[in-house]
């Protein structure tokens, strides 16, 4: 299915991973796991064939789907005649079920054409070329499951809470979390031999990451995954696979991510005890070789085999890079620059519309110093419009935004 030998990964003078084999077998579900900055999403690009590695070879199969975490920076969503692409041919897409279409319906034009009453003995040649051709795409169409795509296309959409949005809507209509979610439908309606999934359950909801689960854990593809989500990663996956980004090693764990945990622990614990022992026979060995030295010549020789028993298990012992080590969460403290007014934001009567679509009416609220607040609601409701508009980065329709005494912004998109 996937096979790695030796695989060496390099992001300008920093390598990320170096001299790691691995295979993924078909139907193996695969969960990479590491600290932020390990090299984890590196690793999925270079896998998929987005990224060279620097060295090793990757023996992929023929078929692959992969969703990276920008998931449509690679589609063109315009067509070629400036028409934004729907939501169907989108979909279709994922299969080539969009082109062998517009083919097929190209050809029922001509074959009608063809078989008008004044055609002659010279249309009768293209005529037999036509149903030819005609049935070789139906052939290939029904094949890739194109009588079925749209009840297929639908029961992905439902999956994902995209229920209800019409086929022929633009792509580009979307929201953000809409688009994403869409993308991911896509790449699972391809039903490629290996998934590549680069946070998936970003935008979805409980209900959609439950039934990604359950897609997940009875797809035939075989599925290899970066999430957060340690219910997924605990639900879904029947393998480990930890980067570690301090010896650039790739291990793998057999079990879900709690298994893995437990295994880490363990073999972590063993490490140590080894280490420990080892550091104790060496204290132990050189205060019996100091001892014997300057007694007898006897003495003194079995002083030097000691020696020698010394230097082996100092060779022996893991480098400072390889000894037994705990992965530590980055933490860091943010001090208030300067306190500002009791109020931060006075939001008075916004609205805002895109055309004749009203996505917020007549909003009224404060935010007072030192509040957290979250914004919930359904994907497409307005969340990133308000939050555009509350941070300056868009206008409102109607009502203002006024910001409170000393109140310093910042807006991360």
């Amino acid at each position: 299915m996937l096979e790695v030998k030796h695989l060496s990964i390099r992001r300008g003078a920093i390598i990320l991973i170096e001299d790691t084999s691995f295979i993924v077998n078909q139907g193996d579900k695969v969960g990479i796991v590491g600290v932020n900055g390990a090299g984890k999403s590196t690793l999925m690009k270079t896998l998929s064939g987005e990224l060279a590695p620097e060295d090793g070879t990757i023996i992929a199969p023929a078929s692959i789907g992969y969703l990276g975490q920008e998931p449509l920076a690679d589609f063109h969503l315009l067509g070629e005649d400036g028409t934004q692409v729907t939501i169907r041919d989108f979909m279709l897409s994922g299969r080539g079920l969009d082109l062998m279409a517009r083919e097929m319906s190209a050809l029922e034009a001509q074959l009608e054409r063809a078989t008008a009453p004044e055609g002659g003995a010279g249309e009768a040649g293209l005529l037999e070329g036509l149903l030819d051709r005609y049935s070789q795409l139906e052939d290939l169409f029904s094949q890739a499951g194109g009588y079925e795509a749209e009840h297929t296309i639908a029961q992905l959409l439902v999956g994902l809470n995209l229920k209800g949005i019409e086929l022929e809507r633009p792509v580009l209509g979307l929201s953000g979390g809409q688009k994403t979610r869409l993308a991911l439908a896509r790449v699972l309606f391809a039903e490629p031999e290996i998934l590549f999934l680069d946070e998936p359950t970003n935008h979805l909801d409980g209900k959609s990451v439950r039934w990604l689960m359950d897609y997940l854990g009875r797809c035939e593809s075989a599925v290899v995954l970066i999430s957060h989500d340690l219910a997924l990663l605990d639900s879904s996956i029947s393998r480990i696979f930890h980067l570690d980004a301090v010896t650039r090693k790739l291990t793998t764990y057999t079990g879900n991510y709690t298994a893995y945990l437990k295994q880490r622990e363990g073999a972590e614990e063993r490490a140590m005890e080894q280490l420990e022992r080892t550091q104790a026979k060496i204290s132990q060995l050189e205060d019996q070789a100091n001892w014997m030295r300057g007694k007898t010549e006897k003495m003194a020789r079995r002083a030097k085999v000691l020696d020698h028993a010394v230097d082996r298990l100092r060779e022996a012992l893991p480098d400072a890079e390889h000894l037994p080590h705990r992965e530590r969460a980055f933490t860091m403290d943010l001090p208030v620059v300067r306190k500002s007014g009791q109020t931060v934001f006075r939001v008075d009567r916004v609205s805002k519309a895109y055309g004749t679509k009203q996505v917020l009416q007549q909003l009224t609220f404060e935010v007072e110093r030192g509040q957290r607040l979250v914004i919930i609601g359904i994907n497409g409701a307005g969340k990133t419009t308000l939050l555009k508009i509350m941070a300056g980065a868009q206008p409102a329709s109607a009502g203002t935004v006024r910001t409170g005494h000393n109140v310093d912004l910042g807006y991360f998109a």
